[in-house]
């Protein structure tokens, strides 16, 4: 997929928007690593293909397949789910500027990888916060998400952003302008279509009612439940 293929025709010279995409950015590092765990495996409805597909990348690109188009960069074919965008080490930033600008939604894994810091900070200079959401994934054996997502927390802290703290059952949740948790819903990584609910709901222009807190822990709650 190339940068021309995955911009609308009016960012392209043309006069109408044709496309509608979810750009989704993380740390090269993790590629390989966003497995969906088997404990969250529904086999019944999912099947063992699934299984093979298992990366919370796929599960994400399928939930958000009828509202457009999830697109990252990267080399083609690394992994299944979001169609990926060729750069390059001069350009990427560029890049990085005008996909996230014509996004219709970001999805992020937060990071302290220096490009994940850049682009964190970006997204905040350009006032795009609001339409992205924060993943963070659930535990897996292949990958120490909980030590990473402390480092994580540390670096977003330096930016003056908030997040909250690990929790392995993983969270999508947004923020505000000023850095602070603004929204929460549970990634319940077993079914598509509660992850596209949680994803509309976060990218909609709705406050929570009772606060971010009681959000954070009402997310918490319903996918526990989903889990006994």
């Amino acid at each position: 997929l190339s940068l021309h293929d995955a911009l609308p025709i009016s960012l392209r010279g043309g006069k109408a928007s044709s496309k509608d995409f979810f750009l989704y950015l993380r740390a090269f590092e993790t590629t390989g690593h966003l497995k969906v765990p088997l404990f969250m495996f529904d086999f019944q409805n999912l099947g063992l293909l699934q299984l093979h597909r298992g990366e919370l990348e796929h599960l994400i690109g399928q939930a958000l397949k009828k509202e457009g188009l999830l697109v990252a960069l990267g080399h083609p074919g690394e992994s299944l789910g979001a169609g990926r965008v060729s750069t390059s080490d001069e350009l990427w930033k560029d890049d990085i500027t005008l996909l996230a600008t014509a996004a219709k939604g970001i999805l992020l894994v937060p990071s302290s990888h220096a490009g994940t810091v850049w682009e964190i900070d970006h997204l905040q200079k350009q006032g795009l916060l609001s339409k992205t959401v924060f993943l963070m994934p659930p535990e897996s054996r292949r990958f120490n998400w909980k030590a990473h997502w402390s480092e994580s927390r540390h670096a977003m802290g330096e930016l003056g952003s908030w997040l909250p703290e690990y929790n392995e059952l993983g969270l999508l949740f947004t923020l505000g302008a000023n850095g602070a948790l603004r929204n929460a819903e549970p990634f319940s990584a077993t079914s598509q279509r509660a992850v596209r609910k949680s994803l509309l709901k976060l990218l909609g222009p709705d406050e929570p009612k009772k606060g971010p807190q009681a959000a954070m822990a009402r997310a918490e709650r319903q996918e526990r439940r989903r889990q006994i």
